[in-house]
């Protein structure tokens, strides 16, 4: 629920606003690791959507292909791996289809948290677990991230990145696997250390 306050998924409506819509029902997935740590997680039901296979659902991942050159090449130049994971990725991207407004029953510990009243519904802002559309929604948020940086996609690979220097040459790399992350760069470059590490 703080995620969902944090990164602003939804906001309340009157409920006349949905009438002639389908209300989306959402409902808690919980998972448990082997140390006994759960942790809880707010996903829509998806198939209730009115525009279910109609919307663009596929979202390119980092295939082995991507993988091994991205590997070999920080080898190559000695340059350290990082990894990095994206906490509620799905909550972070933009809708794809603006036009088609998404309403949702709340949950009741959704509906207390925003003070809801029985007259309202959700409206989503944001994508969000469970919906088709969401793993592409985030691919779509994280490539505008990261040409916004500056960082040029890869054509044969798109969830593959290479930044370069001013002058061309090749100084850093990222890859992405959903919501995980590896990069790598020259650690010793001014221009790496100001925008590389610091994205």
């Amino acid at each position: 629920i703080d995620a969902w306050l944090r990164y602003k998924v939804c906001k309340a409506v009157p409920k006349h606003l949905a009438k002639s819509r389908t209300l989306m029902q959402m409902r808690w997935i919980r998972t448990f690791k082997a140390d006994s740590a759960g942790k809880g997680r707010i996903v829509v039901r998806g198939y209730q959507h009115e525009s279910l296979g109609s919307v663009q659902t596929e979202s390119p991942t980092a295939s082995k292909r991507a993988r091994q050159p991205f590997f070999t090449k920080l080898a190559q130049q000695k340059w350290r791996c990082y990894k990095a994971d994206a906490r509620a990725a799905f909550l972070q991207g933009d809708l794809a289809d603006a036009a088609e407004p998404v309403f949702c029953e709340p949950l009741p510990e959704l509906k207390t948290a925003l003070k809801m009243t029985d007259d309202e519904v959700l409206l989503l802002l944001k994508s969000m677990y469970g919906l088709t559309d969401a793993p592409r929604c985030w691919w779509v948020k994280v490539s505008e991230v990261m040409e916004r940086l500056d960082w040029k996609v890869c054509q044969c690979e798109p969830c593959t990145w290479r930044r370069c220097h001013r002058a061309g040459k090749l100084i850093g790399l990222a890859c992405c696997h959903v919501d995980d992350f590896m990069f790598g760069g020259c650690d010793g470059d001014s221009d790496w250390q100001t925008w590389g590490m610091g994205m």
